[in-house]
């Protein structure tokens, strides 16, 4: 079992320091023991704590200065105090030092690992950050900056994850719109770490046969709800029969969200409502997806700029996202142009080369879709209990049946004696990572290989993305939507099966308005 982080406890009361030692063991903690203030401070100079339990009368720390000088000892270390003998002078000085929690004898325990999960779980959050300032060697910031943003996204998974549960519980629609706009937040925060990572090391493209019709589809359902509730009205304008393309689809959606995002940004930053287009049609030998709205528009001082790094008229945002957009259409071998006029709103063009295959059957996604897959056994593989105890309650929810493992070893006994439809993931894992269970499976499991989908949140990882870039299992970036997993695992059932991928748009020579649904998820 992965440990969940090192506590160091010190109290002179033998009987509460064991009894505190074993049920913190028991939830999963790794424990030392120090009977008083003097002892606890060389155990701190030695190792490596993440917490600090500290009764407040004991030997060395009788005025607390065992607490004041802990900055010295172990910098940024957070503090739970515990005392029978509370007073207000303790509790005032408590304020003034990096003390989270100050808890009175006796209580209950569950108070106290409350305390414990919230402390270790931003200790360990900033720690990273803080070890920048440690490092001489500048070299090493980006692997510091890769472990914080692994830990970034791993944290807003499962906050954007459980609100998404509750969305889907929720009848009160105001609720519902509120625990939307957490999600929002949530992915603003996400679209900016992202972005960040894009400029610093780009992802090369996982290329794909693409119908651009049906990626449009399932990207405009997941924004229609949330502009509605801003009165944007977005408008389908899809080309039938659409011929396909070669693309990373997670890319292009992303350029996809970028543009509809960029849109709905200047809609509500200038009168509050509005119109968003999103058409294809082929010109030229081309595939063109055109997005477009109402709102101000562009300067013809600004327009050369759009697509500069860094470059944005709105505070709020890193300027990123439309150079990164511009960027991936180029690794594509496309073209994304924009056309606008002050007060006339603004026209994004994506320009991307056709790619039929000889024999390729046109698939009636509605039937693909409406495939049940209630009962498929799956595996779930990770160290970071949040996103197992969220995937697997939503997997389950959904009808499958899932089994877990918080570490490689764990799992490649699980597949000894077990077969299963499907296999999550997460790529980066003390010990043994996923790229050491793709190895082992395909040499000892070889027909399990192709159902693995790999999820990480490392994605400035040099060894995460050379790994990927070596095979073609589905990947999901953290945070990711619930319903990715869903999609996620129709892939790679749908190479074992016999039915295919809902992979073609069927024909459509029509205008279709999303208003969204009460329903979406």
């Amino acid at each position: 079992m992965t440990k969940l982080g090192r506590i160091l406890i010190a109290d002179d009361e033998e009987i509460f320091l064991n009894s505190m030692v074993d049920l913190l063991r028991r939830e999963g903690y790794e424990c030392g023991c120090a009977p008083d203030a003097i002892v606890a401070a060389e155990l701190l100079r030695s190792n490596d704590y993440d917490l600090l339990i500290a009764d407040i009368k004991m030997e060395g720390n009788f005025e607390l200065e065992f607490i004041q000088d802990l900055p010295q000892i172990a910098a940024g270390m957070p503090v739970i105090l515990v005392t029978g003998h509370p007073s207000l002078k303790t509790a005032i000085q408590s304020v003034q030092l990096p003390v989270v929690a100050y808890l009175v004898k006796p209580f209950e325990f569950k108070e106290l690992l409350e305390q414990v999960q919230k402390s270790i779980k931003d200790y360990l959050f900033f720690k990273p950050v803080r070890n920048i300032k440690k490092e001489k060697n500048i070299s090493n910031l980006r692997d510091l900056l890769s472990e914080f943003v692994q830990k970034m996204n791993s944290f807003l998974t499962s906050m954007m994850g459980h609100t998404q549960l509750l969305i889907i519980k929720m009848m009160d629609q105001e609720t519902k719109k509120d625990l939307g706009k957490v999600i929002e937040e949530a992915e603003q925060v996400s679209q900016m770490f992202k972005d960040l990572v894009n400029h610093m090391k780009k992802w090369r493209p996982r290329k794909e046969v693409v119908n651009l019709n049906d990626l449009i589809e399932r990207t405009l359902e997941g924004k229609a709800l949330r502009l509605s509730w801003k009165r944007i009205r977005l408008v389908e304008e899809l080309a039938p029969s659409l011929p396909s393309t070669l693309a990373d689809p997670k890319q292009i959606q992303q350029v996809l969200f970028c543009l509809i995002n960029h849109a709905e940004e200047t809609i509500t930053e200038s009168h509050g409502f509005g119109e968003i287009r999103v058409g294809t049609h082929v010109t030229d030998g081309q595939i063109e997806v055109v997005v477009s709205d109402d709102g101000p528009g562009i300067t013809e001082e600004n327009l050369p700029r759009v697509f500069d790094p860094f470059f944005t008229t709105k505070g709020k945002v890193t300027g990123l996202g439309l150079s990164i957009s511009h960027d991936m259409i180029i690794q594509h071998g496309g073209t994304l142009k924009v056309e606008s006029k002050w007060g006339k709103g603004e026209t994004f063009v994506i320009s991307l080369p056709i790619h039929e295959i000889k024999g390729e059957k046109k698939i009636d996604r509605e039937k693909c879709v409406e495939r049940n897959f209630r009962g498929l056994k799956g595996l779930l593989i990770d160290d970071d209990l949040r996103i197992v105890n969220l995937v697997s309650k939503y997997l389950n929810q959904e009808g499958y049946e899932m089994e877990t493992a918080a570490e490689v070893k764990t799992a490649l006994s699980i597949i000894e004696g077990k077969d299963f439809d499907f296999v999550i993931c997460d790529i980066k894992m003390p010990e043994m990572g996923g790229g050491d269970f793709y190895r082992v499976v395909k040499e000892k499991r070889p027909s399990l290989t192709d159902r693995i989908i790999f999820l990480t949140g490392d994605t400035l990882g040099d060894e995460t993305r050379t790994f990927i870039d070596s095979v073609t299992n589905p990947l999901i970036e953290k945070p990711f939507q619930l319903s990715e997993l869903n999609e996620g695992i129709t892939k790679v059932v749908s190479r074992k099966g016999s039915s295919p991928l809902p992979g073609q748009a069927g024909a459509k020579d029509e205008v279709r308005i999303l208003e969204g649904t009460q329903n979406e998820r």
